[in-house]
């Protein structure tokens, strides 16, 4: 399991289309699957820079992920 908090300018940008992305947008960003070697926060921010119109964010981009481990 795993508990996600992130700031608004993680999520609201403008991508390369002129499109302005929205929470949907990111919900969908969170299923996709874990890169080896890179940790979370780091592959969410990477594919947000990915898709935005430019390669420097407008807002700040803040972001806690907290996995939950069993034993």
């Amino acid at each position: 399991s795993r508990l996600y908090a992130f700031s608004d300018g993680a999520f609201e940008f403008v991508d390369k289309d002129g499109r302005s992305r929205g929470l949907a947008d990111f919900v969908h960003l969170l299923t996709e699957p874990a890169v080896p070697g890179l940790r979370e926060p780091e592959r969410l921010f990477r594919r947000v820079r990915e898709l935005a119109a430019v390669p420097v964010l407008e807002d700040d981009f803040s972001a806690l992920v907290v996995t939950f481990l069993s034993h």
